[in-house]
């Protein structure tokens, strides 16, 4: 249950944008002829559930690839993996906490993103049978920020 645990964590921060910047947004189709033109308004305000930047969300599956490839490659040493594992989250410590602030505010990746990790987890889960329960393991995979999605706002 432990590992399970650990791999939401993870996983949580897929629901994470690493954007401070929203994605070009799609047009509207244009308007039929017999419409009268619209009036032109002020740009829209920036949006907090955006989707990430394409750079950004290049940088995410980067980090939660090579995650996994650590996992796959160390599954048989859970010493090892704890160790990689722990220097892999510290050298993208800020891009977690971009991510987790991200996700803090309701942003999200966009789906295709979402399914890309989601095929890793299914390696990430088969690589940790050995050491999914190591101490070492379980430790460095908390060090991750926590995702999760914006508090609920109180009933008035």
């Amino acid at each position: 249950m432990k590992l399970f645990a650990a791999l939401v964590l993870t996983t949580g921060l897929t629901g994470a944008v690493l954007a401070d910047t929203p994605a070009p947004k799609k047009e509207a189709p244009p308007a039929k002829k017999e419409a009268p033109p619209a009036k032109k308004e002020a740009p829209p305000a920036k949006d907090a559930k955006t989707d990430a930047s394409p750079t950004d969300v290049k940088l995410f599956l980067a980090f939660f690839d090579k995650l996994v490839d650590i996992a796959v490659a160390d599954k048989d040493d859970c010493k090892k993996m704890a160790g990689d594992l722990d220097r892999h989250i510290d050298a993208n410590k800020a891009l977690l906490e971009k991510a987790a602030e991200a996700q803090s505010k309701g942003q999200k990746l966009p789906d295709s993103a979402r399914e890309h990790m989601m095929k890793n987890v299914q390696r990430l889960m088969g690589a940790m049978q050995k050491c999914g329960a190591d101490a070492d393991v379980q430790a460095a995979l908390n060090r991750m920020p926590k995702g999760g999605p914006p508090p609920a706002k109180p009933a008035k």
